[in-house]
Parts: C-alpha cells; structure tokens; sequence
C-alpha cells in the first residue's frame, strides 16, 4: 500500500512537473505573441485547470489573435473580470460582430477601471462613442432584397450598373466618376473630394461650381448620383459622422432656400467599417446598387443589385441574430424571397427544410451559420435545434396574437371591454416573455453541443 502511494506522489509530481513547464512554454510564446502556437499550449491547459483565469484569459486572447472571433468572446465571457484589459478586447471583438451595445458597455467598464494615463484609454473613449453611435442604427436596420451581386476590379466598377435611359448614365472621367441626366442636361461628379455641378450649353458643359455645405466640407465626398427628380442625391463621404471608411448619404435640393438638406447617413447594411459607395437608382426598373470593398480583395469591389423597396422596411419582427447578421449584410433576402447567406458553409439544401425547420439563424462561429435542422453535426445540437424551430414558430404566433390584442385594445371604444383585454394582454405579454427567455437558452445549449 505505502508503495503504492509513493507510485502516486511521484507520478502527481510529474504531472505538475510537466504542466508547469507547459505553463512556462506558453507564457514564452504568447509573450514573443506567437499566438497560434501558445494557443494549443493554453487549451490544454485550460482543460486540466478550467477555473484558472489566467488560462482562460490567454486563451481567448490566443483565439482573438488568430481570428476565431466567436470563440474568443466565449472565452473572455468565461474569463471574469479579473483582468481590466478583458473588457477592453471583450468590446472590440463585441463592435467587430455588431453586438454594440455590449461594446459600448465593456469599453466603459474598462475606462472606468482605469486611470486616463492609460495606454488603451483614448481607444477606448471612442470605441465607446462609436458602438454607441452605431447601437442606434442597428435600431432601424433596413430589409433589402438582393437580385444580383458581382465582384469586380475596382477599374471595371460601372460596368456591374445596368441603369436604363431613363436612370441617366454613369461614366468614369479622368477627374473622378460623373452622373449625366437622362436628359443630358446636367452632369454631378465627384472630383478630388469634392461635387461639382455641370450644366449643358449647347455642345459643351459649363465651368463646374462646387456644392455647398452641407454636401461639401471639411471631408471627402464623391460618387454622386441624382433621382430624376432633380432633387434627391446620393453621394459617399469620409465624414467622422460615420460608421468608417466611406459611407452612402442621402440630401435633398431645397429649391425655396436654394440650399440642401443635411446629408442622411443610410445606415445598416449600406454602410460599414469599409469603404461603401456609388448608390444608383434607377425607379423605372424598380432596382437599385451600392459598391463596398467590405467582403473584397484591396483591387476589387462587390456591387450589389437591390430591388427597391415601395416604402422603407426596418427589420423588427426577427431575431436579434439575424438583424445583427443582417446589418453586416451577411444575411438578406434574396429576389425569390429565400434568406441568402454570403458566408455560410456547411448549410443542408434549404428546399427539404420544413416551414419550422427554416424559422432561425443560427451563428455557430465566424465561418458558420445555420438555418437548417439537418445542418447539424452533433446529434445533441439537431435535437435542440428542432426543439428551437418549434418554439421559434410558437412564439412568432403568440407575439401576432399579442399584436392583434393591442390593436383590439386601441380600437375598442368600451371600458368595459378595455379591461378584460388588458387581463389578457398581461397574460399573453407574459407567455411572450417566457417563450423568449426560453428560447434564448435553448441557443446558449445549442450552440455549446455543437462546439464540443
């Protein structure tokens, strides 16, 4: 037996031997910031030691480093608050996947854990204006349905705008892209980044003026374009109003006033981090296109086909994971009104899905997305996946009920009748409210088995 026991004391040694030297190796690693090769040493670790922060911490900073942005913030969740620079990484991985109002939350927590002396602190002043900025268009980002998306070389750019006579032209000069009228009658062009003004005479254009303010300031502007109401125009500008890069605005001619209207940004998904420009309408086609180099190489720009929509629709009556995805114009509708996912791998053939089979989409990680029951791999996570299709459709039918109740509730002209509805309201309010709290915990399990 005492032998026995010596056998073990030494053999527990070594272990701790071994994992002390592995500790020793991945701090070496990680602090000449070889990422990839500290993180197989951490993830070890980690597994034989799941309650020590400081693995946990370098772990994530490992995934963070070597792009595995979902299972980074994961790992920084798990990781506490012990360590001020976790909420500084949390926010920036929280505004790369457009969770801004979580970014805005841990850049603040961050600034307020320490001095402004420090390092990080600026960054983290303006992480937070621009997550908060950002967290309020994601409260009207618009629904477009894509007929048609291209990549070209950024010299071939207007080749992918079929615009109609009546939409006038798009044509590339040696002082910038200019838009003509369909009449011919006035050009606009964007010009060292400015937008000037044309108007035809004869057989040649007049001296160009220069737009005023608000069109043209302190910023670049081009790319523009003009309805064939003369009024309405689009153009991109590098303003700091922005979500970054170049954004498409909106501004209009005040002809009583002779002035514009202050450029509108367009917000979600139009605009991003990147470069988004060139928006084109062409109303007797019903289309219209918007260039970004978001999803491109540095030589070559997405140009997107968007059928217009009679009136702006906001997405509202989804899940925050697909107005989120959305945004990032990851997931739309596509022109035969099926969702169409531009980075989605591993998807099972949508037509074999079940009405409920199709009613979420999943984020699994950076390169996955699910919509479909059978696209799971773990027999676990298929099994709560069907459980969560058949909630999503409950729910979605207990919120119209809700919906139809309160429109019941605002019409009714009796008192009476007013608070028998305001009983059941509560009730259905209440059943809405547990089918969501349950639905979320659902994903949470879902997610984690298809992970294992």
């Amino acid at each position: 037996m005492r032998k026995v026991l010596v056998i073990l004391i030494i053999l527990l040694a070594s272990i701790g031997y071994c994992l002390s030297q592995s500790a020793a190796r991945a701090d070496e690693l990680f602090a000449s910031q070889q990422y990839k090769e500290s993180l197989a040493i951490y993830e070890s670790l980690h597994r034989s030691y799941p309650q020590n922060q400081l693995y946990t911490y370098r772990m994530a900073r490992c995934l963070q480093e070597t792009g595995k942005t979902e299972a980074s913030i994961a790992m920084f969740e798990e990781a506490g608050e012990r360590y001020a620079l976790r909420n500084f990484y949390l926010a920036q991985l929280y505004a790369k996947t457009y969770r801004f109002e979580a970014a805005a939350a841990c850049a603040e927590k961050f600034m307020a854990s320490v001095s402004e002396s420090n390092d990080r602190y600026a960054d983290a002043v303006k992480l937070s204006v621009y997550a908060h900025k950002c967290a309020r268009y994601m409260r009207r980002v618009e629904d477009i349905c894509i007929v048609d998306s291209v990549t070209v070389p950024k010299g071939d750019l207007l080749g992918a705008y079929k615009l109609s006579h009546e939409g006038g032209s798009l044509q590339a000069e040696s002082r910038g892209i200019a838009y003509i009228s369909a009449r011919g009658d006035r050009k606009i062009i964007g010009s060292e980044g400015k937008i000037l003004s044309c108007q035809r005479l004869l057989d040649e254009w007049s001296e160009c003026d220069t737009l005023p303010s608000p069109v043209n300031g302190e910023y670049n502007a081009m790319s523009p374009f003009m309805l064939s109401d003369g009024v309405t125009m689009y153009f991109a500008s590098d303003s700091e109003e922005g979500l970054g890069g170049y954004d498409i605005y909106e501004t209009r001619y005040n002809s009583t006033t002779d002035s514009w209207l202050k450029p509108e940004n367009a917000g979600f998904p139009f605009n991003s981090s990147a470069n988004d420009y060139m928006y084109a309408v062409d109303e007797q086609q019903g289309l219209a296109w918007f260039a970004t180099d978001r999803f491109t190489s540095p030589d070559s720009v997405a140009v997107y086909t968007l059928r217009l929509n009679e009136e702006k629709r906001v997405l509202r009556d989804t899940t925050e994971d697909y107005i989120r995805l959305a945004a990032q114009l990851v997931c739309f509708r596509y022109e035969s009104d099926r969702p169409l996912q531009t980075a989605v791998t591993d998807i099972a053939d949508e037509s074999t899905s079940s009405d409920a089979d199709s009613l979420f989409t999943i984020v699994i990680n950076d390169s996955t997305i699910y919509t479909s029951v059978k696209s799971f791999r773990n027999a676990d996570a298929r099994q709560l996946a069907a459980e969560y299709a058949s909630l999503s459709a409950q729910l979605a039918e207990e919120e119209e009920s809700l919906s139809q109740m309160r429109i019941s509730y605002r019409e009714s002209e009796s008192a009476e009748q007013k608070e028998k509805l305001r009983g059941v309201i509560l009730t259905q309010e209440k059943t809405v409210r547990t089918l969501r709290k349950e639905q979320k915990t659902l994903l949470k399990q879902i997610k984690g088995a298809e992970r294992d």
